[in-house]
Order: C-alpha cells, then structure tokens, then sequence
C-alpha cells in the first residue's frame, strides 16, 4: 500500500495563519529571555493585560515573515553562485 499525500487548500493555508496571527496578536507569546524581551518591548512591542506575554500585532508579524524571506532568497542565490 502507497502512503498517500493530502495538502491543504490555499484558502485552509490562509484560514490558519490568520488565526495564528490573530493567537499572537490578542494572546501573545511568553518570552523567558529577559534580554530578548526587553529588545521586543525597546522595539515597541506591547504585553498583555498581566505583563506576562508579549503581544505581536499582526502586520509586525507579516514584516517579519518578509524580512526572513528576502533573506533566505538572498542566501539561495547567493549559494547558487
């Protein structure tokens, strides 16, 4: 028997990061660094209503995940040379 491969739709792909997004937008992610956290909260991120979570609005979210791809194309085609 062959294993078989399901994926998900574009419109599923889109449905999830929305959601996760909208989790560390409005929930927010506990930072135990506290070097790392005081960089985030230096950079204008906020916490959450006890302190304990930093909150990532979702368009900071969208720069960061352009940011990592241009780079990580700029290493493919570096490494392509």
């Amino acid at each position: 028997m062959r294993p078989t491969l399901h994926t998900l739709s574009e419109d599923l792909i889109h449905r999830v990061l929305d959601e996760a997004k909208k989790i560390l937008g409005e929930i927010g992610m506990e930072i135990r660094g506290p070097p790392l956290r005081q960089r985030l909260l230096d950079h204008g991120l906020k916490t959450d209503a006890s302190g304990d979570r930093i909150l990532f609005p979702p368009d900071e979210v969208d720069n960061a995940v352009s940011i990592l791809d241009a780079v990580r194309a700029e290493i493919s085609a570096t490494s392509r040379e």
